[in-house]
């Protein structure tokens, strides 16, 4: 089954940051039949784009939040969001996992600490939270690089 891309990348802190989000088709605008199920949608968008785009930014903010309650400042964070379609037992689709990418850190806090709240993010943002338990939740986390 396909997987959907999108990025965001978060800089700055909560209050004064801002993140940019991009997802992999050319014509986000546009949702097509291809766009969800073909292994190559040709430049076109799928629903779960979307949902990778707004699982993405929920969690860089929700992050970015984290880390300023806990004392630190956070850096530039590079997070990325597959989505995964597969079948459903009742019949027909449902999104089977959501695989989060994390690239960045914090000033202020160790690298033990931001994994702590990076994986604390993972089940805490909202969209997370709307996910439930039906979808796949991973988290792979990598101070430093933000290349994502």
């Amino acid at each position: 089954m396909p997987t959907r891309t999108a990025h965001t990348l978060w800089t700055g802190t909560l209050e004064r940051g801002q993140g940019v989000v991009e997802v992999d088709s050319d014509s986000p605008d546009y949702v097509t039949v291809a766009g969800r199920l073909a292994d190559d949608a040709d430049g076109m968008a799928g629903p779960e784009e979307f949902l990778a785009a707004s699982h993405s930014s929920c969690y860089a903010i929700h992050l970015a939040w984290m880390i300023t309650q806990a004392g630190g400042t956070p850096t530039t964070l590079g997070v990325r969001v597959d989505i995964t379609l597969g079948s459903d037992p009742e019949g027909g689709l449902r999104v089977v996992r959501s695989a989060i990418t994390l690239r960045g850190g914090a000033e202020g806090l160790t690298d033990e600490r931001f994994r702590e709240l990076a994986e604390g993010a993972r089940s805490d943002c909202v969209i997370s939270k709307a996910l439930g338990g039906r979808v796949e939740i991973t988290l792979d986390v990598e101070t430093g690089s933000v290349t994502v």
